[in-house]
């Protein structure tokens, strides 16, 4: 999973360099990784939500909607 979370993290820094100010849509990350890599939707939600709790990544909202680099 170390490959999976790196992919998050990869995919949050580039939005969180654009916009630095915002949250980054998490189903976006989660689609484009899902899409582009052998990941289903299910495993990088997991993963993007051990990293919330991990302290990893900043959620906005309950449902991991938004997310950004801490």
């Amino acid at each position: 999973m170390e490959k999976l979370r790196n992919l998050i993290i990869k995919n949050v820094a580039i939005f969180n360099n654009a916009f630095p100010d915002r949250f980054c849509h998490s189903p976006d990350v989660i689609s484009a990784i899902s899409y582009d890599y052998q990941f289903t939707y299910g495993q990088v939600e997991n993963e993007i939500e051990k990293m919330v709790h991990e302290g990893v990544l900043d959620a906005e909202l309950s449902d991991w909607d938004g997310i950004k680099l801490l």
